[in-house]
């Protein structure tokens, strides 16, 4: 069995911008990563132990990394109002801009591989073709400016399930 656990790109830059612009609930970024991962590998490892006592054994863990965000325009509410609206009119809107998301994405995946190195997850870290130089994800290697669609890429990520 194979369990491949990931992050949505459209979750991470949702969440980061809320909760570090608007609900202002961490004082940092970096205290909200490490809040994210530690809930993270605490239920990793509540389902560890709930497949163990179950018997079930032969998994395999894998943790995807996040896609790269989107390069388009992007929407920056000051309240939980104009959030809100952007949110109804809009079914993926785009929040925060482009050098936050990239750097709230960034910082989420090193601390997320080095957690899975220690808890025997493997990390699928994605290939550098997946990036633009800006950190974004690569023009080239997408149809609709939010999903890898690159063949190869995406069958790079699929042979490092074993």
């Amino acid at each position: 069995i194979n369990i491949i656990f990931s992050f949505g790109e459209i979750d991470v830059r949702n969440f980061y911008y809320q909760i570090l612009k608007i609900d202002k609930s961490f004082k940092s970024d970096k205290l909200l990563t490490k809040f994210i991962v530690d809930s993270f590998i605490e239920n990793f490892l509540f389902l560890k132990k709930m497949l163990k006592n179950k018997n079930i054994g032969n998994i395999k863990f894998y943790f995807k990394d996040i896609t790269p965000t989107t390069y388009k325009k992007s929407y920056n509410p000051i309240n939980i109002k104009e959030l809100e609206k952007i949110r109804k009119d809009n079914l993926f809107p785009v929040i925060g801009k482009l050098k936050e998301r990239v750097y709230w994405r960034k910082i989420l995946s090193k601390k997320i591989e080095s957690q899975c190195k220690e808890k025997e997850i493997t990390f699928i870290k994605l290939n550098k073709k997946n990036f633009a130089k800006s950190g974004c994800i690569n023009k080239l290697k997408t149809f609709d400016n939010g999903h890898i669609s690159d063949l190869d890429l995406l069958n790079d990520i699929q042979l490092k399930v074993k």
